[in-house]
């Protein structure tokens, strides 16, 4: 959970601790302008226990149990080809200490590689992939013939003892079948851990989204435009077909709710202005 203020509270969520959590219902019922962008169903249930609260639905995330998923996965030959792929390249997934994590600089170049590949704005916090705040979090790192090339990063799901993808970054370098190949491992891990639940992470649009009816009608419009349109900005399409590839066991709803009576122009202004919509789009707090 990573939180900003515009002048009002937004956070990108869910919570990665028992605390957090704690900390955002007490954020909601103090605060009149309060905002929570992915929220999943277990967040919203929590929220809804102290009142309801005005949600829209607005993406999916696909969630797998590793216990069954890896074999189910790797039965796919084009998931096999990707993942032999990446490993006849001589590239390795290792997890380490996010506490003693070395080889800062080459890390965060792979970062720097990763945002100018994909020719798109920062959006501020809510992709904000720097190595930092990775209290409770797992880092796995790749690299190729011992140099950095990318690198993961899971966050905990405390209240269904599950784990988050949160960021999945490639450098330059990494080959075809590199991302499988640290989603792969990284579950693998889990798996032998007892792990039973890893969501692979929120997917904004996604045609996976249920209960898109609840919706007001000029939400549901706006959303139809932005997944016309908005790809010139940001790849929604790209990164749901590639988490559609890795055979998720289900598509979960994820939720934007907020703390005000009812959405409003101000709540849709505020959320551009976090997320650094850029000043071209129609959204942009500048129009």
């Amino acid at each position: 959970m990573q939180i900003e203020r515009y002048p009002p509270w937004i956070i990108t969520g869910p919570p990665h601790t028992l605390e957090d959590e704690e900390y955002l219902i007490q954020l909601f019922k103090t605060s009149p302008k309060c905002s929570c962008f992915g929220a999943d169903d277990t967040l919203v249930s929590s929220l809804s226990n102290t009142q309801p609260f005005p949600r829209l639905a607005i993406g999916a995330q696909p969630i797998i149990n590793p216990q069954t998923w890896l074999t189910k996965l790797y039965s796919k030959q084009s998931f096999r080809a990707q993942i032999h792929r990446a490993l006849n390249k001589k590239v390795a997934v290792t997890q380490v200490n996010s506490d003693t994590l070395t080889n800062m600089t080459e890390l965060n170049t792979c970062l720097a590689e990763w945002i100018a590949h994909k020719h798109m704005p920062p959006m501020a916090f809510l992709l904000d992939a720097h190595l930092h705040n990775l209290e409770k979090k797992r880092v796995w790192r790749v690299t190729l013939d011992t140099k950095p090339i990318g690198y993961m990063i899971i966050a905990p799901e405390p209240r269904v003892k599950g784990w988050t993808i949160q960021h999945l970054i490639r450098g330059h370098l990494a080959p075809n079948g590199t991302s499988e190949l640290m989603i792969y491992e990284c579950v693998r891990i889990l798996a032998l851990e007892g792990v039973t639940r890893v969501n692979l992470g929120m997917v904004p649009l996604s045609q996976h989204t249920q209960h898109l009816d609840q919706n007001p009608f000029l939400i549901r419009w706006l959303m139809r435009w932005m997944k016309a349109h908005a790809n010139r900005f940001y790849h929604f399409k790209g990164l749901e077909s590639f988490r559609e590839k890795l055979h998720p066991d289900h598509w979960e709803t994820v939720w934007l709710i907020t703390s005000q009576k009812s959405f409003s122009c101000e709540s849709g202004l505020t959320l551009a202005k976090a997320f650094n919509i850029p000043a071209s789009s129609p959204f942009s707090p500048s129009q």
